[in-house]
């Protein structure tokens, strides 16, 4: 089988904010890494070559879960960000793998196209689009018979529009030909691309172009824009990513620290999580977990089962600690990172104009309300051991038994145990919010000055659900202000966590919940 070439060795500089965090090739699309989306494009089998670079650590350890059956050989790109580095340089590292004829394809390329098919000729994939988005491009010209008599690298081909435009695909037949060009690299824009190659089949009269079916995630916006359409809401976080692929549930940590934390913590209690495994520092898996989430099934019935269960498996379970060191840390997770939240809201939103009037009701500020709360009573926990983001996307049901997963990996430096009453606010958080239809954009938030108007999908039965879990509370003698004052910090802790119209949701409906908690 013909081998396939997937450059993943440049920084990625047009991301954003995710160049500094996660290798581009490995950012989620539809629940798999772009990456994924490439290889699986290609019959099984195939072998692969990788290029690496930028965060290459990351694409090892990506690949060793997510393909760990695949053929795949690594190579080493020695400059990707200096004078001389660029696609042509990556490329050119890799050819003692490649000399035979092959795919190539960009990290940032999802084409749609029989590979099997297509393998007759040399050919470069494009496709039409405007003259004037094209001059980040590679464009060409077509002649009547279908090949390509002239490239435009990072320029717009005269009196042509839409353009044809370089995909970042192409099969090369010729390779000697290719490889033999590139040896004389050629500097476009700053960087050694692999337009020399194309240039050389070009002259020899034997390059076609191919219009296929392209998604291009090479920029943020246009990443952003597809991801969203996968989709209603983006519920994601930047810093850390979920992938789903061959059974598998694979998650990635920016800090590493908190993947290993939640592996160490999945094995203190086997009996209730899955079985998590670590791949290098920042990646773990865990194989897919029979059932649904509770979300998705819920009734009365069995939320008061799940409670029950709770109680005895999660709950119950007595723990060792130390009531000082206890204190101390429930003191800063509810006082000192809360006040780092609000600031960091605030630095997200330097402009922003605190509500005073949420949903036709007047609200305090937050500031006055943080005044209102005895932090000193809040640092007076209940230790117990804990999930730490229990809410019904976090459990899953199979019908006899429950498996907790998305846990949290400490409470104040903790794995072994937390704080009882933060398991059953952040509880309490997901039914009178559901999470669920948030992430289907089932909400609606106004915000025009000092005032505020929102509205969000409820479940009918949000009430009776609110209920069970003040009885089960009364039940132990707990105090269900706490309950629903943690839950409202629990809200302005998410806000600088999520996107726009999320963000401002939360901090209003923490502002509406804790003055009429605390007035």
């Amino acid at each position: 089988m013909n081998p396939v070439c997937i450059l993943t060795a440049g920084k990625g500089t047009r991301m954003g904010p995710y160049a500094e965090i996660i290798n581009k090739a490995l950012l989620p699309y539809g629940g798999k890494a772009i990456l994924s989306h490439i290889i699986d494009g290609f019959p099984k089998g195939t072998p692969f070559v990788i290029a690496l670079g930028h965060r290459g650590q990351q694409v090892r350890e990506y690949l060793a879960a997510a393909h760990p059956a695949d053929n795949i050989t690594f190579a080493e790109v020695d400059n990707y960000d200096q004078p001389g580095s660029g696609p042509g340089y990556s490329i050119w590292c890799c050819r003692e793998y490649l000399q035979k004829p092959f795919y190539f394809v960009a990290a940032d390329t999802v084409a749609e196209f029989d590979a099997a098919q297509m393998t007759d000729c040399n050919w470069a994939g494009v496709s039409p689009i405007p003259s004037v988005d094209s001059k980040r491009f590679c464009n060409f010209t077509v002649g009547a018979n279908g090949f390509i008599d002239k490239i435009y690298d990072k320029e717009i081909p005269p009196k042509l529009d839409p353009v044809p435009a370089f995909v970042g695909l192409m099969f090369i037949k010729d390779y000697q030909i290719f490889w033999d060009a590139l040896a004389k690299p050629e500097t476009v824009a700053g960087e050694v691309q692999i337009s020399a190659g194309l240039k050389a089949l070009v002259a020899s009269g034997n390059l076609r172009a191919r219009e296929v079916g392209w998604k291009d995630f090479g920029v943020l916006d246009d990443y952003r824009r597809l991801a969203i359409d996968t989709q209603e809401y983006d519920f994601s976080k930047t810093d850390e990513f979920i992938y789903f692929r061959g059974g598998r549930i694979i998650k990635f940590f920016a800090d590493g620290k908190i993947a290993q934390k939640r592996v160490e913590k999945a094995k203190l209690r086997p009996e209730i999580f899955p079985a998590p495994e670590m791949v290098g520092e920042q990646f773990y898996y865990y194989q897919k977990i029979p059932g649904d989430t509770v979300y998705n099934q819920l009734t009365p019935a069995l939320f008061g089962k799940l409670i029950g269960w709770l109680d005895e498996a999660v709950w119950q379970i007595p723990v060792k600690f130390d009531a000082n060191e206890f204190a101390v840390g429930c003191r800063d997770f509810y006082e000192t990172k809360t006040f780092a939240r609000l600031k960091k809201f605030q630095e997200k939103y330097p402009q922003f104009i605190e509500p005073k009037t949420i949903n036709a009701a007047k609200v305090l500020p937050v500031a006055e309300l943080l005044q209102k709360i005895n932090f000193d009573e809040l640092a007076i926990g209940l230790p117990r051991f804990m999930h730490g983001d229990l809410q019904f996307d976090n459990v899953i049901y199979d019908g006899t038994k429950f498996t907790l997963i998305d846990w949290r990996q400490e409470f104040a430096g903790r794995t072994d145990y937390g704080d009882w009453y933060y398991d059953l606010a952040k509880l309490l958080g997901g039914i009178y919010l559901n999470y669920d239809y948030i992430k289907r954009g089932l909400m609606r938030v106004e915000h025009h000055g000092d005032v505020m108007q929102f509205d969000f999908a409820r479940r009918a039965n949000t009430f009776a659900y609110q209920e069970i879990l003040r009885e089960y509370a009364a039940g132990y003698g707990l105090d269900w202000k706490r309950v629903m004052t943690l839950t409202g910090l629990i809200y302005l802790n998410m806000s600088p966590l999520h996107v726009a119209p999320f963000d401002t949701l939360l901090y209003g409906l923490s502002q509406q919940l804790l003055t009429e908690i605390l007035s």
